[in-house]
């Protein structure tokens, strides 16, 4: 891929610094004022520290589509920033993570874009109405501060690039992965029992032809490797993206969160973890045991409608069926970290995501999630 030229982030160093508390960033000396500290420079270890702080602190939830008088998730910068950052009331879904973290990135330094694809196969309509049905993030290390690129020697040389998405939900990407399709290009998912790789792909018909196409695939326990999505390397305007948001959240059924309120929270598991227990790690122990930053594994806590499951590797429980409105906006706030106050459950009333609304999935859909296995994701 060519080299990203650098572009200027949407928040400032103090938005930034911020952001760096609530997520609780280690800087390498303790003990200073994190207002004085030099700002994390832009190197692999720094973007696969934040890649996993922003995951365990902020969940996936697309609950405001649901629990707002306007019905809609706003996904602008100030927006995200106020509502996750400041107020610290929740999190969003693809657009809003991806992209709160791609301009704290770009604030660091990093080179990066937001890029955009859609789900394979094609699953949800709303992927007949937009070319951006899911948005990824793409990022290269600048050259005069990393050791760790083996491509500093030659300018002819095209630069890593690295795939990020914080924003896909279930069984999505939970760490940095390069864009190659090497055979050896593999990373684990969320623990070992899966697996993650990209694969060129030709450009989808009707689409730019003279941007590479690639394919995210994941693998099951040793099962055959499936495509989740594909995206391209052309980057993606943030109107492109609002556009796409819009459409989820006023065309009927264009997306699953149309009927059901998703909401995913990761934690991180001690390397002797099982599925009782599955002791959870401190951001001080994960940067004892994983300095790295690479082999880290996750456990999962999802809300997929009325239905709340822990999930560790292969193994899946449902922890609570809920009955009512009520118990939905609890378990969010305790168990998601998801905040809502007010006019909530009015809101929510008599729309198909609301519990008890004898919602039926689309034959269609049904047929395809079902023959697909899909649960709680993007």
């Amino acid at each position: 891929m060519k080299p990203i030229s650098p572009s200027t982030s949407a928040y400032s160093e103090a938005q930034l610094r911020q952001y760096l508390s609530v997520v609780e960033y280690r800087y390498e000396e303790d003990g200073l004022d994190a207002s004085t500290q030099p700002l994390p420079p832009p190197t692999l270890q720094t973007l696969r520290q934040l890649n996993h702080l922003h995951l365990t602190t902020f969940p996936f939830d697309s609950s405001a589509m649901q629990y707002t008088d306007d019905h809609t998730m706003n996904i602008t910068t100030e927006s995200i920033y106020q509502r996750m950052v400041v107020n610290r009331l929740g999190g969003s879904y693809c657009f809003g993570m991806n992209t709160l973290l791609l301009e704290m990135l770009k604030g660091l330094g990093f080179l990066a874009f937001g890029g955009g694809g859609n789900f394979e196969p094609r699953l949800y309509p709303i992927q007949d109405l937009t070319d951006c049905g899911h948005m990824v993030i793409l990022v290269q290390i600048p050259v005069d501060t990393t050791l760790e690129s083996k491509n500093t020697s030659s300018e002819s040389e095209e630069p890593e690039t690295w795939l990020v998405d914080v924003g896909y939900g279930g069984t999505g990407l939970v760490r940095p992965l390069l864009l190659s399709d090497d055979e050896k290009n593999v990373v684990i998912g969320s623990t070992s029992t899966e697996l993650h790789r990209l694969r060129r792909i030709d450009a989808p018909k009707g689409t730019d032809a003279s941007t590479q196409w690639w394919r995210f695939e994941k693998q099951h326990s040793q099962s055959t490797w499936d495509s989740t999505y594909i995206f391209s390397e052309s980057p993606f305007h943030p109107s492109q993206y609002q556009q796409a948001s819009d459409f989820i959240c006023t065309v009927p059924s264009a997306a699953r969160f149309w009927w059901s309120i998703v909401a995913v929270k990761y934690f991180p598991l001690s390397p002797d973890q099982d599925f009782d227990s599955n002791p959870r790690l401190s951001n001080e122990e994960v940067a004892l045991q994983h300095p790295g930053y690479e082999d880290i594994q996750y456990g999962r806590y999802t809300l997929n409608g009325d239905v709340v499951k822990k999930t560790v590797g292969t193994q899946s429980e449902v922890v609570r069926l809920l009955v009512t409105e009520g118990e939905r906006i609890e378990v969010l706030r305790e168990m998601f970290g998801v905040v809502w106050q007010g006019r909530a459950e009015e809101n929510v009333r008599g729309r198909d995501a609301a519990i008890g609304s004898g919602f039926v999935v689309p034959l269609f859909l049904w047929q395809k999630e079902a023959e697909l296995g899909v649960s709680a994701q993007k």
